[in-house]
Formats: structure tokens, C-alpha cells, sequence
């Protein structure tokens, strides 16, 4: 499975960017490349980690994020941060996060900056529950150097921005 995805702001705003990412799920590799271009130098990066970690609240500053719905309710949030840390989430149903935390050893994240480009591309191997996905929804949440928060996705339900609704 091959996917291309061009994503969206929640609200309108003075950032001049565009946000895609390609998906591939093949036999539990799954593959994502976000790729920014336009008005990067606006965005706060987080620096790079030399011991990338699974780490909590990626969210807080400039982050990629990938769900993907495996049944009818279940599904898992994957976070990927450019400065290279990133964690992964199993949810029973809508927000309602499992206890149970899965390992995933073999990951890797690298980012590149070039001529008003920004990409971050992620593969993870042998990947529980992901080979059939039913839904795939990638995010990103884009800080500016000004503290303000963007949210970016290929589609928004609801009235204020929640990437758990897809």
C-alpha cells in the first residue's frame, strides 16, 4: 500500500507552507516521509537528539504524527519528532489509551533541510497490527518561532483541532 496525503491547516494562518506525506505499509514495514516546503524558516525545530529516545509530549513543540485504524475501534497514534526522539500509543477506542506499550526496535528518523524544504522520513520494521490498516490519518503540529501553534492534517472534524477524530 502506497498512499499520498496533502495536509491541511485547522485554521488559516500566516505561515506559507504546504505539508505532505507518503505513507507505504508493506509485510509490517511501514515507511512515512513528511515533507514541508515554503516558509520553513518561520518554523522552531527542535534540536537533534544524539540518542534518539521514546519520548512522551512530542506534541509540545514541532511534531509528525501518523494513526492508523486497524478494526472498527482500535487504533495507534505514532509521534515522530525532527529532533529525532518519537513514541508510539495502542488506544481501544476513541482516546481511550491501553496500558499495554508495545516495543518497536527498529526505527529510525532523519530530517533534511534544504533551499526552503523540510523532510522527515520514518521507517519502522516489523510493526504490529499495521498491515491492513482501515484508516490512515497523518498529522503534523507546526510551532513557529513566535510560540504559536499550527495543526495540520488531511482532514479536521469537530470544532477545534483533535487528531483522534478520523
Amino acid at each position: 500500500m502506497d498512499r499520498r496525503f496533502s495536509l491541511i491547516p485547522f485554521t488559516k494562518n500566516s505561515l506559507d507552507i504546504s505539508v505532505d506525506c507518503n505513507v507505504q505499509i508493506e509485510n509490517l514495514l511501514l515507511k512515512a516521509n513528511y515533507s514541508l516546503a515554503g516558509d520553513i524558516d518561520k518554523i522552531s525545530f527542535p534540536q537533534i537528539n544524539s540518542s534518539p529516545q521514546r519520548k512522551d509530549n512530542l506534541w509540545t513543540t514541532t511534531c509528525f504524527e501518523l494513526f492508523i485504524k486497524y478494526d472498527d475501534l482500535q487504533y495507534l497514534e505514532f509521534n515522530f519528532s525532527p529532533s529525532q526522539n518519537w513514541n508510539v500509543y495502542h488506544f481501544k477506542s476513541y482516546r481511550d489509551k491501553s496500558p499495554n506499550v508495545f516495543d518497536i526496535d527498529n526505527i529510525s528518523i532523519e530530517s533534511t533541510y534544504s533551499n526552503n524544504k523540510f523532510s522527515l522520513a520514518v521507517g519502522i520494521d516489523h510493526c504490529p497490527f499495521i498491515n491492513h490498516p482501515k484508516e490512515i490519518h497523518p498529522c503534523a503540529v507546526i510551532e513557529i518561532k513566535n510560540s504559536e501553534t499550527y495543526y495540520y492534517s488531511n482532514i479536521h472534524l469537530g470544532n477545534k483541532p483533535d487528531f483522534h477524530q478520523f
